[in-house]
């Protein structure tokens, strides 16, 4: 449009000097007129200006439409020439919002001349608001500081630059990779700097998990192997070489039989190999070879890492040293089995050894003796005295007995010989004469000469027995015997020697028919939460309607089923029982309540109770959580670490578990923390004297204390006194039981004792 004006102006000039020419022509035409003189040299002027006029406008005429040609050639030109640069603008404007990362061009002063939608996006501006200002105006001081010192470097070093920083961009420190790159033109001058940046906080957290999984891996308590698929070792943490002594320059490209045991068999092995290509996993106890030779017990955990193709790229195992744990097992198996003064066998580690005897051995002799007056001798020199008594004793036997006799303490002063090479019932007289003067030589003790007495009593094996429990019964009935016969006695057992004994024979066969004549019965005392007064469950207790002798205690018939195994078929009665009965209250419209069941060991340690619970619970349709198990004290010990698997079990089928007569058996506090158990019950026998012996109320404190620690209910059995219960109020016991609350009733006055409330 401006070349168009100017044509517009040109020709403007052009008309306005035709016009002065017509105009000059004009005034001498006026002129001629008045001399007709010249009339003839004007008209022959005319013709010439005539002539002028017509080349002029006619060379006018052609240069204006030249012009006019040209300048529409010429917008056409600038028009296309336009669209091809907002063309290529356009693509550069693609290509550059084509990269994700924050991009840019500024000049050498700094502005920016280009910019991406991802700058746009982090620096939250639009693009307009940006191009043209500098990175002062865009981002903190301190920020536009960094930018522009790295800037500077670029044009030093005249080449692209690459740096790692850290910016506070609005969302808190992130790192960032920024390289930069000089721009020149045709001449070689620097005109700007092109730049890109990407945010690799991913990549930084990224290292930060590798650097804490490389400090978790060297640091970890637990020894960790790492094998390629062929199983070869590829990497080993400290622990692992803390255990067996290898480190990786020795142990890598090895298979894991470098470190396995030699009582390992192949048959091990391919166990291991089975439960992998089952369960892609295996655990288990294993015994590993260290560096040294020395075997070392451990636990693994190995599992299969597979790729997304299902193909196994690398095993892995967690190893955890049980050295310490098995010398602890043992130091409680010690405690279990073992007497701690004499470091004899006790009545439990005699009886297991007896029974193993047995199993292989038919023939022998059993001799139980009894130390006189072991009291009196407590009470006159103190305890150590007794014990110093008791030692000197058993070093005396010791000497008499062959090397396989087994010599037992049984209890107190009684202690248990077994004789395995036992000739005939004279041979075992003379032996036990013997052994009682040995007893009977004087001891030193405290400037004194002290002189014991024993009493014997002889079984034969096996005419008199074939288990441990019916020999130690009848050589006890035997030595009782002989100490009503006077000191320094021994008798052989005999059938008709205690009538305790044919009492118990006649007990014992009435037992065995209890069920079927319907003579057991279940009573349920209270439980009570001390906070509410509330009754909150039952524990349901075991009695013998004897038709002769009455309503017996189970104290007086327990016993006697647990030897005789009766226990195991009169356990489960007691348990479909107590379940049956609670889901009958409920269907009655009683609030539901837990109902308690005691265990005995026979039952746990002999008998399938995990599935003599489930089939009970599905039969009577009871929810488990309304059942709870009690154990002793005594059957958690035993066998610990089988303990804990049937336990978890147990407690896996959602029925409840606690410690009965907490505090009478031998310390397991050691084990207590990993019992899967929800209360412990502590023995009424500490709680009858809670309020006048000072040692019982420090026990209560302390197994209070201690189960709180464990996150573990207390209830306290025996409670039959305020003030018995203000003392476990005021230590935080949250529940009981005893007369104070009611003592044991049948079922159907169990309604009667909602009904009164606390």
């Amino acid at each position: 449009m401006k070349g168009w004006g100017s044509l517009q102006l040109g020709l403007g000039v052009v008309v306005l000097v035709a016009l002065g020419l017509f105009g000059w022509v004009g005034w001498d035409l006026l002129q001629a007129s008045q001399n007709e003189q010249v009339a003839a040299t004007w008209h022959q002027r005319r013709a010439i200006y005539a002539g002028l006029g017509m080349v002029l406008l006619g060379a006018l005429s052609a240069i204006a439409w030249n012009w006019k040609r040209n300048y529409h050639q010429t917008t056409a030109l600038a028009q296309k020439l336009t669209e091809a640069f907002n063309e290529k603008s356009r693509e550069s404007r693609a290509l550059l919002d084509a990269i994700p990362d924050p991009a840019w061009l500024v000049d050498t002063s700094g502005r920016f001349l280009a910019i991406n939608e991802a700058l746009c996006r982090i620096a939250h501006k639009p693009m307009d608001a940006i191009l043209g200002t500098t990175a002062k105006d865009l981002w903190s001081p301190e920020v536009a500081r960094k930018l522009l010192e790295s800037q500077a470097a670029v044009y030093r070093e005249g080449r692209p630059l690459r740096e790692e920083q850290w910016f506070d961009i609005g969302n808190g420190p992130q790192p960032f990779e920024i390289v930069r790159a000089p721009v020149y033109n045709e001449r070689g001058d620097p005109t700007g700097i092109a730049g890109v940046a990407w945010d690799i906080s991913e990549r930084y957290m990224a290292e930060e998990r590798r650097r804490l999984i490389a400090h978790v891996f060297d640091h970890s308590a637990e020894a960790v192997l790492i094998m390629d698929a062929e199983g070869k070792i590829i990497a080993l943490n400290k622990s692992f070489s803390g255990i067996t002594g290898y480190v990786i320059d020795e142990a890598k490209g090895h298979l894991p039989t470098l470190v396995a045991a030699e009582r390992h068999d192949t048959n091990f092995f391919e166990s291991i190999a089975r439960s992998l290509a089952a369960q892609n996993a295996w655990r288990g106890d294993a015994w590993l070879k260290r560096k040294s030779g020395a075997d070392c017990p451990v636990f693994c955990n190995v599992s299969l890492i597979k790729d997304e193709q299902g193909k196994i790229v690398n095993l892995i195992a967690f190893i955890t040293d049980l050295s310490e744990r098995k010398a602890a097992e043992a130091r409680i198996e010690s405690l279990a089995n073992v007497d701690q003064m004499t470091l004899l066998p006790n009545r439990q580690g005699f009886s297991r050894a007896l029974d193993d005897w047995l199993a292989t051995n038919p023939r022998g002799a059993l001799l139980v003796f009894d130390i006189d007056q072991l009291g009196r001798i407590n009470d006159a020199f103190g305890h150590m005295a007794g014990d110093e008594l008791l030692g000197t004793i058993c070093i005396r036997l010791r000497a008499l007995l062959k090397q396989d006799d087994l010599l037992g303490r049984l209890v107190g002063g009684q202690f248990a010989i077994l004789v395995k090479q036992a000739a005939d019932r004279q041979a075992m007289a003379a032996m036990t004469r013997r052994l009682i003067e040995a007893i009977a030589q004087p001891v030193t003790i405290h400037g004194s000469d002290i002189v014991a007495k024993a009493c014997a009593g002889i079984c034969m094996i096996p005419e008199d027995g074939t288990s441990s429990a019916a020999l130690l019964r009848n050589a006890g009935a035997a030595m009782h015997n002989a100490k009503t016969s006077g000191q320094s006695v021994h008798r052989f057992f005999a059938a008709d020697m205690s009538v305790g004994v044919a009492e118990r024979l006649r007990l014992e066969s009435d037992l065995r028919w209890a069920l079927q004549r319907n003579e057991l019965v279940l009573h349920y005392q209270p439980q009570v939460d001390i906070a509410s007064g509330r009754i909150i469950g039952f524990e349901s207790l075991l009695r013998w309607r004897h038709p002769e002798l009455g309503m017996l205690m189970p104290d007086s018939f327990i016993p006697l089923a647990e030897e005789s195994r009766l226990i195991l078929p009169i356990g489960t009665w007691v348990m479909e029982e107590a379940c049956r009965q609670n889901r009958a209250w409920q269907h009655e419209g009683l609030p539901p309540l837990v109902v308690a069941v005691n265990l005995s060991a026979v039952q746990f340690h002999e008998h399938d109770i995990v599935s003599i619970v489930a089939r009970t619970l599905a039969a009577s349709g009871l929810e488990p959580c309304w059942l709870e198990l009690e154990i002793t004290e005594g059957v958690v010990m035993q066998e610990p670490e089988r303990v804990i698997r049937v336990l978890q079990e147990l407690r896996d089928l959602g029925v409840r578990l606690s410690i009965d007569d907490f505090g009478t058996g031998y310390s397991s506090l050691s084990y207590l923390k990993r019992f899967p158990i929800d209360k412990i019950k502590i023995d009424k026998s500490f709680v009858r004297d809670l309020d006048r012996s000072a040692g019982d109320a420090a026990i209560v404190r302390m197994v209070i204390a201690i189960a709180g620690e464990l996150e573990h209910k207390v209830i306290a059995e025996g409670v039959e006194t305020e003030a018995q219960l203000e003392f476990l109020r005021q230590h935080n016991c949250l529940e009981y039981q005893g007369y104070l609350c009611s003592q044991a009733v049948p079922a159907d006055k169990v309604s009667h004792l909602l009904g009164r409330g606390s």
